[in-house]
């Protein structure tokens, strides 16, 4: 089981439009997947069509010891999807853990507590947009962080305090985690956003995913419905993007991740096969530089539309049910 935080402490990145569609599109891979909602604004838990009058226990009812994990997880929202949702009662909680023992613990502790059928090949957390208490139990719980980057200067500033928080995980807890940077609202039409691209890459190198995540208007049209991109429009950029990050992440080797009782130690895998991640024929034409190549990635397919009448219908089986999230 594969544990991924998605995180940056700046707004406005595509956190949780991340945490959303690389969900169900891992779901549609096969994966089955938890998706916890650890952001008291419950963006998460929105965007599968969970209405709050559906709640009637959250995670802030897990912490506090009122419920457990499985008590309130929503079975099936789609296909190979469960999600633990949350209300704004969550944004209380840090002050309740406070004086709890292991605090930032807790969460490791509550998924390690799940039993079949609650039995999931990855659970992705997305993370509250600041560090603080919730975080660190997200980071504990983890052993991979995607940090989704958008294309400014606030954005790439921000980035060094949050390296400095994993490096403090990894000097006094023994937690190591891999961070991944992805980059995303990008376009490339401007070349201020491509001048960041290449900071970021410069910054991360290996660490950086090969997907970039375009600006698209259909995950914002997406996330207001409801629903993930694969549902509303699986034909647009965006559902390309969130496609192909999911098949990324799926041919990465899994770090090895070991919890023990005298506290989290991981040990890297020193011997990764190499990934059967194979680029797109745009990336093989060149051998100008790493940046160069995905430049041309990211290009929109020529005659390509983006326009809502062209939203391809899903399978009967894969199509989201806003009815199915009463837990059975």
């Amino acid at each position: 089981m594969r544990i991924i935080s998605i995180m940056n402490q700046k707004g406005g990145c595509g956190k949780t439009t991340t945490a959303i569609n690389l969900s169900a599109f891992l779901a549609e891979f096969g994966k089955k997947i938890l998706l916890i909602d650890l952001d008291p604004q419950g963006h998460s838990t929105a965007g599968f069509n969970i209405k709050e009058g559906m709640i009637e226990q959250g995670l802030f009812d897990v912490f506090t010891k009122q419920a457990s994990l499985e008590d309130i997880i929503k079975l099936q929202v789609y296909k190979g999807l469960d999600v633990a949702p949350t209300t704004v009662r969550l944004s209380a909680v840090e002050q309740y853990l406070s004086g709890t023992f292991e605090r930032e613990r807790q969460l490791r502790y509550h998924i390690e507590r799940l039993k079949s059928p609650f039995e999931y090949d990855f659970i992705i957390i997305d993370c509250p947009p600041h560090l603080g208490l919730l975080v660190f139990n997200a980071l504990m719980a983890s052993s991979e962080v995607i940090v989704p980057i958008e294309p400014s200067s606030f954005s790439m500033q921000g980035i060094d305090k949050l390296l400095e928080t994993i490096d403090l995980l990894k000097e006094n807890a023994h937690h190591f985690l891999k961070v991944m940077a992805l980059p995303t609202v990008y376009n490339h039409h401007s070349h201020f956003s491509r001048d960041i691209l290449k900071q970021i890459f410069d910054k991360f190198q290996d660490l950086a995913l090969k997907t970039v995540i375009r600006q698209n208007v259909k995950l914002k049209e997406a996330a207001q419905k409801g629903w993930p991109i694969s549902v509303y429009d699986r034909n647009s950029f965006g559902a390309e993007d969130y496609r192909n990050l999911a098949l990324e992440v799926i041919q990465q080797d899994e770090p090895a991740f070991i919890w023990s009782d005298q506290g989290s130690k991981e040990e890297v895998n020193e011997e990764a096969n190499e990934p059967s991640f194979v680029e797109t024929s745009a990336q093989e034409k060149g051998e100008e530089g790493r940046v160069e190549n995905i430049m041309v990635v990211v290009q929109p397919s020529q005659g390509e539309n983006e326009t809502a009448g062209q939203t391809e219908s899903l399978p009967e089986e894969k199509k989201f049910d806003s009815n199915a999230q009463e837990q059975s």
